[in-house]
């Protein structure tokens, strides 16, 4: 009786999984997302896979075994286990409600991108205003600047 019961709740289990796979696959196909719909759709085809591994040992009586008994109960432990762990509602991180000012410790300083010698090089043009601003304020880095437009590319 006892392994009856466990065989159907396992099988309901199983079969409410292939279902929210199902649903996940059929709203990736509604929001036309190629990449989650390839996704979705090996995850509800593994979750049927399952379920059909699972009642195939049913129908072979491989539950009715010690060893086949003590699997189910294990798998059913390890889902309660993990159902719990997964969805039980915790408090809200307030670092990541913050955004990115959740992450700041201490002062910021603004980083200024033409410090790359690829953005120097594609920004800057040579005789322009911007140019001749930087480089008052870097002069150490236009001779090596200058000799890296020489050989070409952006």
């Amino acid at each position: 009786m006892i392994v009856t019961i466990l065989i159907v709740l396992a099988a309901l289990v199983l079969v409410l999984q292939v279902c929210i796979g199902l649903s996940f696959f059929i709203s990736c196909i509604w929001e036309k997302e190629k990449r989650a719909t390839l996704f979705a759709g090996l995850q509800c085809f593994g979750m049927l896979c399952v379920l059909i591994v699972f009642l195939y040992l049913v129908r072979i009586d491989f539950f009715e075994k010690d060893t086949g008994l003590a699997i189910l109960i294990i798998g059913l432990l390890l889902g309660a286990v993990l159902a719990f762990l997964f969805l039980r509602r915790t408090a809200p991180n307030k670092k990541a409600l913050e955004g990115t000012k959740g992450l700041i410790v201490g002062d910021v300083r603004r980083f200024d991108e033409r410090d790359h010698v690829f953005a120097r090089n594609r920004t800057l043009r040579p005789g322009s205003k911007q140019y001749k601003a930087y480089y008052k304020e870097h002069p150490e880095l236009e001779a090596f600047d200058e000799k890296r437009r020489k050989k070409g590319g952006s």
